[in-house]
């Protein structure tokens, strides 16, 4: 496939991603308990973005009461605000998912005094997709 077609399948299929993401049914009733998904994307648009609203989309059937869930954007921080307020706002019921990064726990394990969270009492679920970082150096031109 030429480079031309294999982008122009990727914008497709980010598209449909972003569709199938949007449309979700709605609860039953206002009274009903609704999972939310606290998402540390910026904006409803971009890669975090688009993984929260598609796991949410998804995530919902295999919930007992296949509930719909609803993406909250928290943005800020480097991911930071989201974390903080899952750890210590959110209600412990079981209702709330965060999705942010996992470099966001580094943060806790060196001290960072913005961190207010202890990144081991968190429950873990898994990662959308792996997450590769990478430290480079270059040399001074001479």
């Amino acid at each position: 496939m030429g480079f031309a077609v294999w982008r122009c399948v990727k914008v497709i299929f980010s598209a449909a991603l972003v569709l199938m993401a949007v449309v979700q049914p709605r609860p039953k009733s206002s009274s009903e308990a609704k999972p939310s998904w606290c998402s540390s994307a910026p904006l409803p648009t971009g890669g975090f973005d688009t993984y929260s609203r598609m796991m949410a989309r998804h995530i919902g059937k295999h919930l007992p009461g296949n509930p719909s869930i609803v993406v909250q954007n928290m943005p800020g921080a480097g991911q930071l605000i989201a974390a903080n307020h899952l750890y210590n706002r959110a209600s412990r019921d079981g209702l709330t998912i965060g999705h942010f990064s996992g470099s966001v726990i580094f943060r806790d394990v060196i001290g960072d005094k913005s961190v207010i969270f202890d990144g081991k009492k968190f429950g873990w679920l898994g990662t959308p997709a792996p997450e590769r970082h990478t430290g480079v150096i270059t040399e001074k031109p001479a």
